[in-house]
């Protein structure tokens, strides 16, 4: 959600569940800023910004699951301000695919408004001489109490190839109406993902019929071949006990007078916009308090409930109290030979790159003479000096104790097993 205008001061600390919230205030004087809030679980990471910088802009990046990234930027105008040019310009200076999208206060027919102010002449004469397009919604986006309702919520979008679409909603409370840009085609929507389950008790038995007399080793291919053969009796046995189930999407199970008093707030706000009467921005702000009163109760009750239904022979207190207490850590952007690395795998090369640098052989003024006899002296030990203190064979019950002691719910190593 990229929002501009948000009001924040210093002492602010805005947070919502399940996401990750970036913002920036406006230094000295109120009002202002501009804040991006991001799911939790999308790879992603904030974007440094060009300095100096007159727009009000706070931006990320996303990684996208087909490898690239797309950067986003939520931005903000004053009206009273020149439009900066030279800021869109140096956050448009990507081949990434990037999308500016907020209140510029910058009106122009070719993104539906219906008048034409300076700051729009010069966006418009920007998407002339640049590979980028400005869109605009087919209704007005501001409904205030002076002048007619128009376009002031554009978005700026460039190198974005997907079919997109930009819809106002009739949401909120404010006399800006929030804009849906949606990318891509509705029938190319993912599915849920699914979830495991493991049927233990089948896995067992499984393993149980691999399992047959212990060969005995004597040479280091015949450990090596065993070791492989168990490894894959592990996998064969957990594929075939593991079930997948569609995950079931959250369903919204609001009660039906909180629907009702939703449904009559979003006719009153249609009401006042198409009216502009003092009368009926009056009642708009009466159902708009209603609303959040219920939700507010509703969501307090919710939470009494869970408390209540927490049961004292079990962990869901621990867990609770740890999901609360914990403080998700998110990693910036690192440099690199190549520049800045965003993505897990980008920053995996770069430190592959620095640790390849740091740890290989330097043979500058070196005697290579004096090495070369200090590898053969090595080799001539290693490969002359007996086994007199050979290992014990490993018995079953250290093994079972080696088990016992791993952490379960650990991501499986290159054998792709579990613990």
């Amino acid at each position: 959600m990229l929002i501009n205008e948000t009001h924040f001061r210093p002492i602010d600390t805005p947070k919502m569940a399940n996401y990750r919230v970036y913002h920036n205030i406006r230094r000295g004087r109120p009002g202002g800023g501009t804040a991006i809030y991001v799911k939790r679980n999308i790879d992603h990471q904030l974007l440094p910004l060009p300095d100096p910088l007159l727009l009000e802009t706070t931006g990320i990046s996303i990684n996208l699951e087909g490898g690239g990234s797309i950067h986003l930027y939520a931005v903000y105008n004053p009206p009273a301000r020149v439009l900066p040019v030279d800021d869109l310009e140096a956050l448009l200076r990507t081949n990434q695919p990037v999308i500016i999208a907020g209140d510029l206060n910058s009106k122009h027919p070719a993104w539906n408004s219906r008048a034409t102010n300076r700051n729009g002449k010069l966006l418009h004469g920007l998407q002339n001489t640049n590979n980028i397009l400005v869109v605009g919604p087919d209704e007005p986006t501001h409904y205030g109490t002076v002048g007619r309702p128009d376009v002031l919520d554009v978005a700026i979008i460039k190198n974005v190839t997907q079919f997109f679409t930009l819809d106002v909603l009739d949401e909120l409370s404010s006399d800006h109406n929030p804009l849906a840009l949606h990318l891509g085609d509705d029938h190319d929507e993912e599915p849920a993902v699914p979830t495991r389950r493991i049927n233990w008790a089948q896995f067992g038995d499984v393993v149980n019929s691999f399992t047959g007399q212990v060969p005995s080793l004597s040479t280091v291919a015949e450990v090596d071949a065993a070791i492989t053969s168990f490894q894959s009796n592990l996998k064969q046995a957990l594929d075939a006990s593991t079930h997948n189930t569609p995950q079931r999407r959250q369903a919204n199970n609001l009660p039906i007078e909180l629907h009702q008093s939703i449904r009559e707030r979003r006719r009153a706000k249609k009401e006042y916009q198409r009216t502009l009467l003092p009368g009926h921005k009056r009642i708009l702000r009466i159902l708009s308090a209603q609303v959040r009163a219920e939700l507010d109760i509703l969501r307090n009750d919710r939470w009494q409930e869970l408390l209540l239904s927490i049961a004292d022979d079990n962990n869901t207190v621990w867990r609770i109290s740890k999901n609360l207490r914990k403080k998700k850590i998110h990693y910036p952007p690192i440099h690199g030979q190549n520049g800045m690395a965003y993505s897990d795998q980008d920053k995996a090369e770069a430190f592959a790159d620095s640790l390849e640098l740091q740890c290989s052989p330097k043979y500058i003024n070196a005697d290579i003479e004096h090495i070369e006899q200090v590898h053969r002296t090595n080799r001539r030990y290693f490969n002359n000096t007996p086994d007199e203190d050979p290992i014990d064979p490993v018995t079953p019950g250290e093994v079972r104790a080696i088990l016992k002691r791993s952490k379960p719910k650990k991501a499986p190593g290159q054998d792709g097993i579990t613990n």
